[in-house]
């Protein structure tokens, strides 16, 4: 669609009404409605196994934790009514607010206490969010490596409904903010034990959150409806909300202009400019960063000398300024300098091509001779097809390596770097929590979300330095160490820290993306048209 018509169905999707036919986003603001674009479907609504954005939003919609994050990634009691902290800082006792479940059972510690040892900590389910975990609750790791050893080994209590008792394995500053994570989320002990596949249809499924699950097609639609016994009903403004999984930016972008969306995240990158200066259009600036996984348990991947070569044959400037163009900056660690107080400064140039065929050529590959094609795989958006061109070309003119690239359905994208699939893969990551530990704990040994399949003991261990450290400054320290050697080592490819664009209608308020690029459906709201 040539860009001057797509400018005017957008200023006429924002005009006012005046003699036309109500419009369907009309109808929704005067029903207290709206329809949401997830973009990619969630790979599930059940919080223990969720690891993907898409589904950490909609999970927002119908389960609670003891915590959440506010607009600026602070926590907020949530399920938690009050809480008490040990000198130590090592033993929380929680007290539980009166909550229900939608199949009318109390919320209890006990909820909690079988999430986090039955099913999270536990081996066989398969929680790729375990680490989340077992790196903090004391007791949680033993009992993950050694399930003989009991849930008992976990220490964590139930000492009454409303009464939750956790001691960590060393002080953690952010284990509130832990605790705003899905990982953390209780699920409904007793329908659990009745319907082990509760979580994948609307009729068994059993929240806490401030909306039931009214409709699921997956790939389609999420229909969330207001839950009346939600503890904080009152608060609650949306009647409805329709979760959409339009992945394509450019037919997204489309809807929205058409009313038949409110808010959508991503836009085509053609159109930006004609956009700007719009009320409808806004900028995300989570903590994330774009980069790529490279599979290190391939040949010839497995040479530190390829890998890097890899890297530093990239333009980031130039991906930025000519491909994205929301503000994005180019990233040279995995953690995102916001993260800390002194980030570390880059120890390779962008774009430094001589370096790169001088260690191709140091690894056996003078020119790209004898190196053989890789496979690149990402999901489908517009953005993400443009990138894989440019590096796609890049590499080929500068090193002399071919390599295919293969567009994929996200959730297939997801499974093909589960299991190894790909020798090049598009990835992404936003923060869990604010502290770039979340993002070195990405390429652990033990960790389910190591897609790179790089294991190395030295890089563990500073984890594990960084975790029992508790001087603010010496961790910090540890911290950039963690990300200077993974660097050093380049199991990832970082591109660039995301600035993402997204669009919503301005009447929509609450459509906020926070540092961690989340927003609470309980703020969704129609501003009052002028009187």
């Amino acid at each position: 669609m040539p860009r001057r018509v797509s400018l005017f169905l957008l200023l006429i999707a924002l005009a006012p009404l005046g003699c036309r036919p109500p419009s369907p986003r009309a109808e929704r603001q005067a029903t207290h409605q709206a329809v949401i674009n997830l973009g990619t479907d969630p790979r599930t609504l059940d919080p223990s196994l969720a690891t993907d954005v898409a589904s950490a939003r909609a999970l927002l919609f119908f389960q609670r934790g003891l915590f959440m994050l506010d607009d600026e990634g602070k926590p907020r009691p949530e399920l938690a009514e009050s809480w008490e902290v040990s000198p130590d800082s090592r033993i929380y006792q929680f007290k539980l607010r009166e909550a229900y479940w939608t199949n009318g059972q109390r919320v209890t510690a006990d909820d909690f206490l079988y999430t986090w040892t039955e099913r999270v900590l536990n081996p066989e389910f398969g929680a790729e969010y375990a680490h989340q975990i077992y790196n903090y609750i004391a007791g949680a790791r033993a009992y993950y490596e050694n399930p003989e050893l009991g849930t008992e080994t976990v220490r964590v209590w139930a000492l009454a409904p409303d009464q939750l008792y956790v001691e960590l394995e060393h002080p953690t500053p952010y284990f509130l903010e832990l605790l705003a994570h899905h990982a953390y989320f209780p699920v409904c002990r007793a329908m659990d034990e009745q319907n082990a596949d509760w979580a994948r249809r609307a009729e068994t499924y059993v929240g806490c959150g401030p909306f039931v699950l009214a409709e699921y097609q997956p790939g389609a639609r999420i229909v969330a409806r207001r839950n009346p016994q939600y503890w904080n009903a009152a608060a609650v403004k949306m009647e409805q909300v329709t979760l959409r999984m339009i992945e394509e930016e450019s037919t997204a972008r489309i809807a929205f202009e058409n009313g038949e969306i409110d808010a959508t995240e991503g836009v085509p990158r053609a159109e930006l400019d004609s956009l700007r200066g719009s009320e409808a259009l806004a900028f995300s600036t989570a903590f994330s960063t774009y980069y790529l996984n490279l599979n290190c348990q391939k040949e010839p991947l497995r040479d530190v000398r390829v890998r890097r070569a890899l890297a530093l044959a990239l333009n980031r400037r130039e991906i930025t300024e000519k491909v994205t163009r929301a503000g994005e900056q180019p990233a040279f660690f995995i953690s995102p300098p916001g993260l800390y107080e002194a980030p570390p400064a880059p120890t390779f140039a962008d774009a430094d091509f001589d370096e790169a065929r001088r260690l191709l050529a140091e690894a056996g590959y003078p020119g790209g001779q004898g190196f053989p094609r890789l496979r690149y795989i990402y999901n489908m958006t517009d953005t993400h097809q443009l990138i894989a061109q440019v590096i796609q070309e890049t590499w080929r003119r500068e090193l002399g390596i071919e390599m295919t690239v293969e567009n994929q359905e996200f959730k297939t994208l997801i499974e093909n770097r589960r299991q190894g699939n790909f020798d090049v893969a598009r990835a992404g990551w936003v923060a869990d929590f604010p502290d770039p530990l979340n993002f070195l704990e990405i390429f652990a040994s033990d960790s389910d979300t190591n897609d790179s399949f790089w294991r190395d003991p030295a890089y563990d261990a500073l984890l594990f330095q960084a975790r029992a450290e508790t001087d603010p400054d010496t961790r910090e320290a540890i911290l950039r160490q963690a990300d200077l050697y993974l660097i050093e080592q380049m199991p990832i490819v970082p591109i660039y820290i995301y600035s993402t664009p997204y669009l919503r209608d301005p009447a929509l308020e609450g459509f906020h993306l926070n540092p961690m690029a989340m927003f609470d459906p309980v703020r969704l709201a129609w501003r009052p048209p002028p009187s």
